[in-house]
């Protein structure tokens, strides 16, 4: 676990524990995808004995999003581009490297959207950071442990359960999706935040 990048991120919740999960295996195992049931993500927790978890960098998911998001791509598509952080609503996200804010917008689609999107350019490329409610706006660079944004509810946030979800990526592309189909080279384009924030 990169207890210096949870640490970060959330800081308010350092010292609670955390566990590392697949969240397609963990569906598959309890046959059910993550539109079924709302809370979902807090009886996995409560199962694992802990109060967050995360992962999910180039997790495929085709089962857990099975017949809800862009079903009709094809199943190939449900590569997960970056990590998840299930943490609760309202909780503030810091900002979790030197970094200038490029991108912020509110993208109010509920069918797999990112409510509150910001994209960063720092040393090694962009970041972005997705999910969220009040969100900073000013196109400006922020420093590591800034506040940029809470964790939004169902209702803002594209309709998925309360995460944070954190992508890197090469290049910036203001459209881009957190997932793709699977081709030589996506490791590449979208990097393990885990490996490249520090």
């Amino acid at each position: 676990m990169s207890n210096q990048l949870v640490n970060v991120l959330f800081p308010e919740l350092s010292n609670d524990k955390w566990a590392v999960v697949d969240l397609n295996a963990v569906a598959l195992a309890c046959g059910k995808q993550n539109s079924d049931e709302h809370h979902w993500i807090e009886s996995l927790h409560d199962s694992l004995g802990v109060a967050h978890s995360y992962g999910g960098w180039m997790e495929h998911r085709d089962y857990l999003l099975k017949n809800r998001y862009n079903k009709d791509i094809g199943e190939d598509h449900f590569w997960h581009l970056g990590i998840d952080y299930n943490v609760p609503v309202c909780c503030n996200v810091h900002l979790p490297t030197d970094a200038e804010l490029v991108h912020s917008e509110m993208d109010a689609d509920q069918n797999g959207g990112w409510g509150g999107k910001l994209i960063f350019k720092f040393d090694k490329g962009y970041f972005i950071i997705g999910h969220l409610n009040h969100v900073v706006t000013q196109l400006r660079k922020y420093k590591q442990g800034e506040i940029i944004g809470e964790i939004a509810d169902r209702n803002v946030n594209g309709n998925w359960f309360p995460h944070l979800h954190l992508q890197c990526m090469t290049k910036l592309d203001l459209n881009i999706d957190g997932y793709s189909h699977y081709y030589d080279g996506i490791e590449k384009d979208f990097p393990n935040p885990e490996d490249l924030i520090q």
